[in-house]
């Protein structure tokens, strides 16, 4: 009976030892991998798995469809941003003339004002002239704001005609 509870104490030393390297080995597997839990653990090794296979459905459309046509796509794309910005920075100019073309009618609008309040003596022909003058200013602007707007058209279009194009081959 003792030689039984000897063998005994020497198989669970024995199993504690084992245990005690499992979870030394896991330790150093779990910071290997740069991780604390073991649900990290898991859940860094599905990314891993997603990341492999969406690499090989890479390779396979690479393959399908042809380094030319991949190059092509990333440079309609690279376009595509450029053109992108583009349309923004005009966007941004037709705000700003928009602003300034308010601002310009709000000073044509105090001219008038000022006309309607002193329409007599040498005030009234300064203030015609400060009228016209602004008046001729708001027309250019007015322009001005009528050419970008022409050229954010032309360029949404021709962005619209670049997408269709570049989809349909």
């Amino acid at each position: 009976m003792l030689k039984q509870r000897a063998d005994t104490i020497k198989e669970f030393e024995f199993i504690q030892a084992q245990e005690n390297s499992i979870h030394k080995e896991l330790k150093e597997l779990l910071a290997a991998a740069g991780t604390e839990t073991e649900e990290e653990y898991r859940w860094l090794a599905d990314l891993s798995s997603e990341k492999h296979s969406l690499e090989q459905q890479e390779r396979i459309l690479f393959n399908r469809l042809g380094e030319n046509l991949l190059h092509e796509f990333y440079i309609l794309r690279e376009e595509s941003h450029e053109l992108s910005k583009i349309k923004s920075s005009l966007e941004e100019e037709i705000a700003e003339l928009k602003r300034k073309t308010n601002k310009e009618s709000e000073n044509l609008a105090e001219t008038v004002y000022e006309i309607s309040v002193l329409e007599e003596g040498e005030s009234h022909s300064r203030l015609l002239y400060k009228y016209h003058e602004q008046k001729a200013e708001l027309n250019e602007l007015s322009r001005e704001w009528m050419r970008y707007s022409l050229a954010r058209s032309a360029l949404n279009k021709t962005i619209e005609e670049y997408k269709k194009k570049s989809f349909q081959r």
